[in-house]
């Protein structure tokens, strides 16, 4: 795909007409409005196009072609070989991959034959598994690069510089993202097994772990918009969307970090280009054989615009001489950051061999020693040892933020290639500014107008419903309130001498956070605005309930607005975040004005306004229609459900809005 000076998208398409189109009014972002024009046909499997001063080249299985109307009325009517200077045999494998444009020469890569199943043919054209440059007026042709196996994708991405992605088989344990410079060879042997034998294998800028960031990577290209100027993305067939990759330089050489950026395409991304508007356009591709995103269409495209808008993400993962460096894309709220329990880090290494790619080797889990957080707050240095070069760096949010201006974490993965382990270049770093508790409150946490509401020690501040007392099935256990539920020997479902309990103060606008945990198959539920009064005989009577639930095995999971974080019997979770049985989650019920959101796991995963007409309807169709006081008031108790199972709760604090 490329653009016209006139504005219009010149496509090619893999199918089996080979056919050349032009799509106008694709701006506008209006379906309707937009019309196409087949401009040629024939052409053999035209895996690239790029238009210069308006004319347009394909990269075709056999040679580069111009194409030239010339009658000016979009129809093509010379088909000119512009060069056809490298070998080619009938092999379904040896696709021509392209095309990139620089300094007056367009650029292409040669796949290599394969027999069915994906093993290596013997022998090979000698022309395979290279880059090509070709001018794009004289068609004089010369050898780039070399080592590659499926580069289906060449491009212009990091200051200008070529690279392509190359897809997993055999000497290439995983696919990976290249940076082209002359003479490079990537490690495939399968063309020259003999004359590569002793070879070096230019290492790549990332790579892309088999079914975990990539399968079939696509198109690499800049990325230089908002905050990610200077970063790269690539498109991706197989496991589908487009993937952001930070680019750094180390001891000479590029190494970088791979993220996810955009998923939910319509097809898998095979082409890619940026538009005269500054949007992305994608053309999606699907292959009955294993080029395709499962549950996809087989042809897609689609223009994605830059909207502006904030979004909490890792920005950038650098390396260091004593470990990683982190970067957001805002600061982290007052006091996150600081525990190194919060990362996981793990790392290893590839070797390429003549077997269908390869496992990780030497995987190690690597203790983070220390988590030391900037001034701004934009940064997180991890301290760790055992670092080695040639590896790569796995590293997982296992805690996931939100930003301080209470924005969820985008992605909480990423993949860096540690090619080089950086000399000299050490993170900074500093003891943390208070004591890990969930009993005690920061001093930012003061600041900011948090109040504790269980201090680990005493269930001070809990009493149960319409009661002075509290039951003592109610415990605490390892600093957390623990309902000790025992088998009820007459059946109720209430645990015995437990019962409801609720929060002494009464709560307008507030942000409530907690953790919680269930036992195996259990059931609880927290409840705000909770009216004590003689009249009612439960808290859920009035106060509307943010679900905690065992989404594996409890019963009510059958029910859609019934799971872990929901509002229970009224709205359904838009994600599930929920942990398994025994695991703390996180928790943040936050009510201001109505407007009222549920948080589990750091994700936002409930939505909904009170006393609006949308309120009442729902109230409406739930099991709380014959209330007649259900989610009316405005203020309340807060309530941790008895539903006769092993429940625990800790880290309560509260804030008044």
């Amino acid at each position: 795909m490329d653009f016209l000076s006139d504005g219009r998208l010149v496509v090619s398409t893999w199918d089996s007409s080979g056919s050349v189109y032009v799509v106008e009014n694709v701006q506008k972002g209006d379906t309707s409005a937009m019309k196409t024009k087949r401009i040629a046909f024939g052409l053999a499997e035209p895996l690239g196009l790029k238009v210069i001063h308006d004319t347009i080249y394909v990269m075709q299985k056999h040679e580069m072609t111009r194409l030239v109307d010339t009658d000016h009325d979009d129809i093509i009517d010379e088909y000119q070989t512009l060069c056809d200077d490298w070998k080619v045999s009938a092999n379904f494998h040896e696709f021509g991959f392209g095309l990139a444009f620089k300094d007056d020469y367009l650029y292409a890569t040669l796949a290599t034959a394969i027999n069915p199943g994906g093993a290596s043919t013997q022998p090979q054209i000698p022309d395979r598994g290279k880059v090509i440059k070709v001018h794009y007026r004289t068609g004089e042709m010369s050898f780039v690069a070399s080592g590659l196996r499926t580069p289906n994708g060449i491009g212009i991405g990091y200051k200008g510089e070529l690279f392509v992605a190359d897809n997993q088989g055999d000497w290439l344990p995983s696919s990976k993202i290249v940076h082209v410079r002359q003479d490079a060879w990537f490690g495939s042997r399968s063309v020259d097994p003999e004359g590569t034998k002793n070879r070096k294998e230019d290492l790549p800028v990332v790579w892309l772990p088999q079914d975990e960031i990539g399968n079939s990577p696509s198109t690499p290209l800049a990325l230089d918009l908002g905050i990610y100027k200077g970063q790269m993305i690539h498109g991706e067939v197989t496991h589908g969307g487009v993937k952001r990759v930070f680019v750094e330089e180390v001891n000479g050489k590029l190494q970088g970090c791979v993220f996810r950026f955009t998923q939910g395409l319509e097809a898998g991304v095979n082409r890619m280009v940026w538009g005269p508007d500054g949007a992305l356009y994608v053309g999606g591709i699907g292959n009955p054989g294993n080029w395709g995103h499962t549950g996809k269409f087989r042809y897609g495209l689609q223009r994605l615009a830059f909207n502006g808008k904030p979004v909490f993400e890792m920005l950038a993962v650098r390396a260091k001489s004593n470990g990683i460096e982190i970067e957001f894309t805002e600061p982290l709220r007052d006091g996150d950051g600081w525990n190194p329990l919060d990362f996981e880090v793990k790392q290893w290494y590839y070797k390429p061999t003549a077997e269908y790619g390869g496992p990780k080797l030497g995987e190690k889990l690597l203790e983070v020693q220390s988590a030391t957080v900037s001034a701004d707050r934009k940064k997180v240095f991890l301290q760790y040892s055992g670092q080695k070069s040639n590896h790569m760096v796995y590293v997982r949010l296992k805690k996931r933020y939100i930003s301080d201006a209470g924005r969820s974490l985008w992605s909480t993965e990423a993949w860096y290639t540690m090619n080089e382990v950086p000399v000299n270049q050490p993170g900074i770093t500093n003891p943390p500014p208070y004591t890990f508790s969930n009993t005690k409150l920061t001093d930012a946490e003061k600041r900011a107008g948090w109040n504790l509401l269980f201090d680990g020690k005493s269930l001070k501040g809990w009493r149960n419903f319409k009661k002075s007392t509290i039951g003592k099935g109610w415990i605490i256990q390892d600093e957390a309130i623990h309902l000790n539920a025992q088998p009820s020997k007459d059946g109720h479902w209430q645990a015995e001498d437990g019962g409801d309990i609720i929060s002494e103060g009464k709560y307008q606008d507030f942000e409530f956070m907690y953790d919680w945990k269930i036992g195996n198959c259990g059931n609880s539920g927290v409840m705000f605005y909770v009216v004590e009064d003689n009249k009612y005989k439960y808290v859920w009577e009035t106060g509307p309930e943010m679900q905690v639930l065992d989404n594996s095995c409890h019963p009510d999971t059958k029910y859609e607005t019934h799971r872990a974080g929901d509002l229970y019997d009224m709205i359904a979770c838009k994600y599930q975040s929920v942990r398994t049985a025994g695991e703390w989650n996180e928790a943040r019920i936050r009510s201001e004005k109505g407007l009222v959101t549920f948080w589990l796991n750091g994700l936002e995963v409930v939505r909904f306004t009170m006393h609006d007409d949308s309120w009442k309807k729902r109230i409406a169709e739930s099991k709380f229609k014959e209330m007649p006081d259900f989610g009316k008031s405005r203020s309340g108790h807060l309530s941790l459900q008895d539903h006769g199972d092993k429940v625990w709760y800790r880290n309560l604090k509260i804030r008044e809005l």
